[in-house]
């Protein structure tokens, strides 16, 4: 079966959504993301039907992908993708091509056949591809972007929009905000931390049509006093510390948006208080007592990383709160279910102390394969702050070391791609600044499994700039490559 990611439930808060009818088959979208030239690619993916397509510099049959021959390590006819949904599988063959076909860092043997999956990371030559394999949902992408104004509508709205991805769950993401905002229905958005929770709601702000501010409060960073005075505000002398009234979020973003990320943290007398604010429209500010509330009107958007079905059940959620803010829910899909946005955003995405302006340093084409199959555990604010560490210091072993220890493989037959810990050895040599590396390896010691693994992918899997930097000669460094297996990173001198 298609491995694909899912479309209406979160890894880590599955609340129950309504049914969705029996959807057609999958979509399936091959991605170019990076090319020979070292440049990280910003195309629409290729959508590929039934039957086979041949991908290479001259391929030929009925249906081909043609790469630019730029690439010398392409062969005319390279590789095959065969598509049969009937079934639900799509294979890649290797067109027995001098050059090598690489599916998630590992290498296919000539004439090879290779199962693959949604999120696979494909290498041609030098030339690298992401596999989408998305549900068709009731608003697929067409393969004609060109000729529809609707699909032109849907190309402005990305470029303007608060939610940065090209991948088709997050095309699907934006149109379900765009609807939803104006309606006027409040929302909770489900998923991990890091997904862009925030950058959402901004997004129903904007397509809201309401001409009131977005105020976001983070609940999972406030006490239970100071919550209830930044939700509801407060009255002079209400507490200690009180000297002032104070207007809170609730009366701030009338007529607006008002956004409450982690609203599970929110205390139950807090949640008690938001409940009655919500069904009456009234703010009853801290310390207030016998005064009338204050008459608002806002649009809700509410978002977790908890499971408030189970906090509910368990007593630490209001059951009628919880109903109130989860009728409509929406999942923001992890970094790991879109790898196809990992380059885009790593070009576009920005974040506090340094601007998406900054200049990217050269990438070849191992660094790049490492980048997609990394787990990113931290989503996409943790790829924000590692475009910065990029900016600043290029790709250097401290980050190579990070990427290794927690990638995606896929190996053939084992269905989903799985995190693999890599092990890594002890820090050896402190340096300066108190940072610490491995010792450079020398000719003087043997090269150990872990120092040849990262130089193969320092490198590009290229044995005579190993040869230059550590002294051994390419025929000892072969012999290690095949008694260490790191065959799937090795790769032709040119």
């Amino acid at each position: 079966m298609l491995c694909m990611p899912s479309s209406s439930a979160s890894v880590t808060n599955p609340v129950p959504s309504s049914h969705l009818p029996a959807a057609p088959p999958p979509q399936i979208l091959l991605f170019r993301v990076f090319c020979p030239e070292k440049k990280l690619l910003d195309e629409p993916g290729h959508v590929l039907s039934s039957g086979s397509t041949a991908i290479g510099r001259e391929p030929s049959g009925d249906r081909t992908i043609k790469l630019p021959p730029d690439d010398k390590g392409l062969s005319r006819d390279h590789a095959s993708l065969t598509v049969d949904l009937e079934h639900q599988t799509i294979v890649l063959r290797d067109s027995s091509s001098k050059n090598s076909t690489w599916v998630n860092g590992l290498r296919l043997n000539r004439g090879e056949d290779r199962k693959l999956f949604h999120g696979d990371v494909l290498r041609l030559g030098d030339t690298v591809f992401v596999l989408s394999m998305t549900p068709s949902f009731t608003d697929p992408i067409e393969p004609d972007t060109q000729s529809s104004p609707a699909k032109e509508s849907d190309r402005q709205h990305t470029e303007n929009s608060q939610v940065l991805g090209r991948s088709p769950l997050i095309e699907r993401l934006r149109r379900q905000i765009r609807r939803l905002a104006q309606a006027g229905q409040s929302v909770l958005l489900l998923g991990e931390r890091g997904t862009g929770k925030e950058r959402a709601a901004a997004e129903f702000h904007s397509h809201s049509g309401r001409r009131g501010p977005m105020v976001a409060i983070d609940c999972g960073a406030l006490t239970k006093e100071i919550a209830a005075s930044e939700l509801f505000g407060h009255e002079k002398g209400a507490f200690t510390g009180a000297i002032g009234e104070k207007k809170g979020a609730l009366v701030s973003s009338d007529h607006g948006t008002l956004f409450l990320d982690e609203i599970g943290n929110l205390s139950l007398e807090n949640q008690e208080k938001l409940l009655r604010a919500l069904e009456s429209r009234s703010i009853q500010s801290v310390g207030s007592l016998g005064k009338p509330g204050q008459r608002v009107d806002i649009l809700l958007v509410s978002a977790t990383s908890k499971d408030l079905a189970a906090e509910t059940k368990s007593g630490r959620f209001k059951p009628d709160l919880f109903d109130r803010i989860a009728a409509t829910t929406l999942t923001m899909p992890p970094l790991r279910n879109r790898r196809e946005d990992i380059l885009f955003l790593l070009q576009r995405a920005k974040g506090a102390g340094h601007s998406a302006a900054s200049t990217l340093p050269p990438l070849n084409t191992s660094q790049v394969e490492l980048l997609l199959l990394y787990a990113w555990p931290g989503n996409v604010r943790e790829l924000i702050n590692i475009r910065g560490d990029l900016c600043a210091q290029g790709f250097h072993e401290d980050l190579q070391k990070q990427l290794m220890k927690a990638t995606y493989f896929q190996f053939s037959g084992n269905g989903p791609a799985t995190t693999v810990a890599i092990p890594s050895q002890e820090e050896s040599t402190p340096t300066t600044g108190g940072a610490s590396a491995k010792a450079k390896p020398t000719k003087k010691s043997r090269l150990t499994e872990e120092q040849l693994r990262e130089l193969l992918i320092k490198h590009d899997g290229k044995l005579l700039p190993i040869a230059n930097e550590t002294g051994w000669d390419s025929h000892t460094l072969r012999d290690w490559v095949a008694k260490y297996n790191l065959h799937h990173l090795r790769k032709k001198d040119t």
